[in-house]
């Protein structure tokens, strides 16, 4: 019976994914760009649209890093067409469940049918349904960068050879920059578990060759696109450009914590009345009777409950405070940026360090029974979070870009 339940649960899911994938079928940013390196050009050789545009030298350019577009280049060579961005981000989700499916069950000793159900959390309970249901630009890169440090968390719970697991962050580098910040506990763990001061070396050279690799890189492709390598273009895009006009505080500031710890941790649902003449008011609700409120984020408890239990984690495993300690670094980056990245399911921008809180909560699990009330909510909150993202796509277009 629990078989046949989970079994329905995983067609329910993978139809309402399939919908919002069908609806996202178009021409995207990383996709147009791919089709210019392929004709040799960084910037758009034919006009899209998105608040990220940057004018520079009569020409177009995108801000983010090119991996995303590379990974498209094969599927367009092959096929002699854009493939849009939104089939390949189905399909690296669709591995990544495999992945960690895999990583539960082979490494963390889960039964099979608990290791299907901590996939289904991961994707689905989290915030990473933003990465599942809107593949637009944003999510598809944080997508890239979500399956790269899977891989590298992979091979450090395997053989563990840091040369490998340093090609794959500084991968993530060449995607998103904060999401490499990652590599702080690989580091973390070089210094803190090897004795010998001759084998962290090694291994911190073996690390961070790769990294430093992908970094010459980024300052390579920075240069050909503003001629400067340290210009990556995120205040040049149209949207920052028309925020920093009217703001003095700049991108990064402590001034942005209290607003960032709202909306990351406290905010909730808002009453959505009925409407009525302008100077009127009324305490009636109309339907839905609560709605997310459009241009904030849900409390990342909301759309990922049982992260909760990260309170009742063993932070003596000297891995559960390295896993910490890097994902508050990136944390605390967050609650200074200006933008906390509005129209999504609860706070995107987690997805850049949920997989490390994800393996504590791995931990957690590990020899306790995976119960039925932990499933149960985890139903509850894949439909609360649907919900929350067929209002989002009625309410705003944004998504789709």
């Amino acid at each position: 019976m629990q078989k046949f339940s989970l079994a329905i649960l995983l067609i329910i899911l993978l139809g309402f994914t399939l919908l919002f994938n069908l609806y996202f079928n178009f021409n995207s940013p990383f996709s147009d760009l791919a089709w210019s390196f392929l004709h040799g050009k960084v910037y758009f050789i034919e006009k899209i649209v998105s608040p990220d545009l940057i004018f520079f030298h009569n020409h177009y350019y995108w801000h983010m890093p090119p991996l995303p577009a590379i990974i498209l280049m094969p599927f367009i060579f092959i096929f002699k067409i854009k493939v849009t961005q939104g089939w390949i981000n189905l399909l690296l989700n669709l591995i990544l469940f495999g992945l960690i499916y895999y990583l539960a069950h082979k490494k963390f000793n889960f039964s099979k049918i608990n290791s299907i159900w901590l996939a289904v959390l991961y994707l689905f309970s989290s915030v990473h349904i933003n990465l599942v249901i809107f593949p637009n630009a944003w999510s598809f890169a944080q997508t890239v960068s979500t399956f790269l440090i899977f891989l590298s968390l992979l091979e450090f719970f395997s053989k563990k050879r840091y040369w490998l697991i340093g090609i794959l962050v500084g991968l993530v580098f060449l995607n998103r920059y904060l999401a490499g910040l990652v590599a702080i506990f690989y580091l973390l763990d070089i210094f803190f578990e090897q004795e010998k001061w001759q084998k962290k070396i090694r291994q911190s050279a073996q690390f961070l060759v790769p990294i430093f690799f992908c970094g010459l890189i980024i300052l390579g492709y920075n240069y050909l696109r503003f001629s400067n390598p340290l210009t990556t273009g995120y205040k040049l895009t149209w949207f920052n450009q028309h925020y920093y006009a009217f703001s003095t505080d700049g991108q990064f500031n402590l001034k942005y914590i209290p607003t960032n710890l709202y909306y990351y941790f406290l905010e909730s649902f808002r009453p959505n009345y009925l409407p009525v003449l302008p100077g009127q008011n009324t305490h009636q609700l109309a339907f839905p009777s609560i709605v997310p409120y459009q241009r904030g984020s849900l409390s990342f408890f909301i759309i990922s409950p049982l992260f909760l239990l990260l309170f009742k984690a063993d932070y003596r495993k000297k891995i559960n405070k390295q896993l910490l300690a890097t994902a508050f670094i990136i944390l605390y980056i967050l609650l200074c940026y200006y933008y906390n990245g509005h129209y999504q399911i609860g706070p995107r921008y987690f997805n850049d360090f949920l997989p490390l809180l994800f393996i504590i909560l791995l931990s957690y699990f590990q020899n306790k029974e995976f119960s039925n009330y932990y499933k149960l909510i985890i139903i509850i909150s894949i439909f609360l979070n649907f919900y929350i993202g067929v209002y989002l796509l009625a309410n705003t277009d944004l998504l789709r870009i």
